[in-house]
C-alpha cells in the first residue's frame, strides 16, 4: 500500500491547474454563445413586431380603399367629391389626411389595432387624353384614383394603396 499512496501523491505533484484553466475558457466561450444569440433573439423579435405593424397598416389601407370602392358604388350620376389632382399624396401628414380624406368605415367598424383610423381619397384620374371622359356605348365612363392611407399600431409604419376605379354614367 505504501507504494500506492506514494504513487498518488507523486500524480498530485504534476498537475499544475489545467482543468481550471480548460474550465474556465469553457465557459467563457459559453456565455459569450449565450449573449450573441441573446442580441440575435431580441433583433428577430424586434423585426417580427416591425413587419406586423407594417402588415396592420397596410391592411388598414386596404380597408380604407374597400371604404372608397363602396363609397364610389353608391354615389349619384352627379359625381364624387373628389380632391385636386394635383395634389401630391405622398407628402401630406396626418393632419391633412384627416382633414381632407374620408375616415374608414363607422364607429361600429373601429380597427382597435391601429394607432388612427385609415382614410381614403378620390381624385380624377384621366386616361389617355386629359380630363376626357371615356365613351363606351352611351354611357361615359370617368375614372378615379383612390387612395387608401392607414398607420400600423405605431406612428412609425404607413402603408398607402391606390386603385384606379371606372365609373359609368348614363
Amino acid at each position: 500500500m505504501t507504494a500506492h499512496s506514494s504513487n498518488f501523491a507523486s500524480n498530485r505533484h504534476f498537475q499544475s491547474g489545467a482543468a481550471l484553466i480548460v474550465s474556465l475558457i469553457f465557459l467563457l466561450i459559453m456565455t459569450i454563445l449565450a449573449l450573441s444569440m441573446s442580441q440575435t433573439t431580441t433583433l428577430e423579435e424586434r423585426m417580427a413586431g416591425n413587419a406586423r405593424d407594417a402588415n396592420l397598416a397596410f391592411q388598414g389601407a386596404e380597408s380604407g380603399l374597400k371604404s372608397a370602392v363602396t363609397y364610389m358604388n353608391g354615389i349619384s350620376d352627379a359625381g364624387p367629391t373628389v380632391v385636386s389632382n394635383s395634389v401630391d399624396l405622398t407628402n401630406q401628414d396626418d393632419s391633412w389626411w384627416t382633414a381632407n380624406g374620408f375616415e374608414y368605415g363607422s364607429s361600429s367598424q373601429e380597427l382597435t389595432a391601429l394607432n388612427s383610423d385609415p382614410h381614403y381619397v378620390v381624385k380624377p384620374y384621366a386616361l389617355n387624353v386629359a380630363d376626357s371622359p371615356m365613351r363606351d356605348g352611351g354611357s361615359i365612363t370617368t375614372y378615379y384614383q383612390m387612395v387608401g392611407r392607414s398607420r400600423g399600431n405605431s406612428t412609425e409604419s404607413e402603408a398607402v394603396v391606390a386603385e384606379i376605379y371606372g365609373h359609368k354614367v348614363r
